[in-house]
């Protein structure tokens, strides 16, 4: 049976388009930005970080930053240039090849983030905070390859794919999702307790939602096989996906909110409760990010099942997604689509060797809960770092979804900065699965202290 046009048409396009970010991925969690200069950009891992921040003001023009990896294609180190992405480089579709050996668990993640000009003040008791950004984000999780490798070979460029034909398959569950919008929000974190020795602050970031598109795919379960070499056909399929079609550039509106803490612990030599900043040993944050979701009031999903309804296709296709309902049985479907935020866990902890020299750890932990929504991926990230006022580098060091270490590298001079969490796609001393990096621009002014700690 073939593969109802209603339903394969959104799949694949939803997977070529997340394939094609291969040219044009770039963004992160902005790892590096655990700094005491950080200001209004820190609020990305913890709300709460801007109360003690080290800055009194933070203006930041522009920050831009992206993040692509993947475990279905590379580009072998041996062929991978990297000073010219279009011969040999991430940016030329022609070079990848799909990994030789298939990964126990499979995965495509990309972030865009343009962050516009953002404010914060701090006055040690109280910070405030605004900021106007853009979001881009999709994902795929455990899709198998043979599927991506016919989507992109296949749709995309035009290769013919050799597949075993005629052969029963079946795949349990897998997702993607992919999703853009705005977010324009304010910042708020008090300081609760300050006694010298022991420090607390709680923030909060509210955030409006605009949303521009999304769609998803979540599967339950799917009996397929390949009939030819240009598209898959299927048995059975347990499936939920939905979509919105944009009509213009705002589609849908939402809400967000992020939460976080921070507990700081000094010692005598530190302690000295008239200074603006607490000057800390021991740093501890907590936050939920991205709680919230937007809905899209001209959207579409459909829940179908023809495990338990035999389907009744019509000569083997459906001619458009508004009759599935009549030519599939089993499909209930919805006129509007809540999409949700790419929920997660955010741990960090800061360890101060001598005011100069730092060494943190951060946790993000996805905590997806839906099939409408984004997939975060887990990250462990360990940054020795060097702070001063003007000048700043930092080292990141991390584990990938548990499985894949990167090192990193961020540099701070007077206000402009420059970094990335994968310093790999630089050099092509291994094989290229993914690309990252980000820029930022600020105007900011430092905290007096009757004792500098600058």
């Amino acid at each position: 049976m073939k593969t109802p046009k209603g339903i394969r048409k959104p799949i694949c396009a939803c997977l070529i388009l997340s394939l094609c970010l291969i040219n044009t991925a770039n963004a992160q969690n902005l790892m590096g930005y655990t700094s005491n200069y950080a200001g209004a950009i820190s609020t990305n891992l913890n709300p709460s970080s801007i109360s003690n921040s080290k800055l009194s003001l933070d203006i930041n023009f522009f920050t831009f930053g992206g993040h692509f990896q993947n475990n279905y294609y590379l580009i072998p180190k041996d062929t991978y240039n990297p000073i010219n992405p279009f011969d040999n480089g991430f940016a030329d579709f022609g070079a990848y090849q799909g990994y030789e050996t298939k990964n126990k668990h499979q995965y495509l993640y990309t972030k865009e983030q343009l962050h516009f000009p953002s404010i914060m003040f701090s006055n040690g008791k109280n910070a405030f905070g605004v900021h106007l950004s853009w979001r881009f984000e999709a994902d795929t999780k455990d899709v198998p390859d043979d599927i991506i490798k016919t989507m992109y070979d296949g749709m995309y460029s035009g290769k013919d794919v050799s597949q075993e034909l005629n052969t029963d398959k079946h795949a349990d569950k897998f997702h993607f999702a992919i999703g853009s919008w705005e977010e324009l929000g304010a910042t708020y974190s008090r300081t609760f307790k300050n006694d010298g020795n022991r420090y607390l602050a709680a923030g909060i970031t509210a955030n409006l939602l605009l949303g521009n598109a999304a769609f998803y795919y979540n599967n339950k379960a799917i009996d397929y096989y390949y009939k030819d070499s240009t598209s898959i056909s299927f048995d059975n399929v347990n499936a939920d996906f939905g979509g919105v079609i944009p009509t213009g550039l705002i589609n849908g509106m939402g809400l967000g909110i992020d939460l976080g803490i921070t507990y700081c612990l000094s010692d005598s030599m530190r302690t000295n409760k008239e200074n603006p900043y607490f000057n800390y040993k021991y740093k501890f944050g907590a936050a939920i990010l991205d709680l919230g979701g937007i809905r899209y009031g001209d959207g579409f999903k459909y829940e179908v099942n023809s495990y338990s309804n035999t389907p009744n296709v019509n000569n083997n296709t459906v001619n458009d997604v508004s009759n599935l309902t009549e030519q599939v049985g089993g499909l209930k479907t919805s006129d509007h689509l809540n999409f949700y935020l790419p929920t997660a866990l955010s741990l960090q902890f800061d360890y101060n060797l001598n005011n100069k020299i730092f060494i943190s750890a951060n946790y993000i932990n996805n905590l997806r809960f839906t099939g409408a929504q984004i997939r975060r991926p887990s990250v462990l990230t360990i940054t020795p770092r060097y702070e001063r006022r003007w000048f700043e580098v930092s080292v990141p060091i991390s584990l990938y979804e548990w499985s894949l270490p990167r090192i990193g590298f961020e540099i701070r001079l007077w206000n402009l900065v420059f970094g990335a969490e994968k310093l790999g796609w630089l050099i092509n001393l291994q094989d290229f699965t993914g690309v990252d990096g980000y820029v930022s621009l600020r105007y900011n002014i430092g905290k007096k202290t009757k004792k500098s700690m600058f």
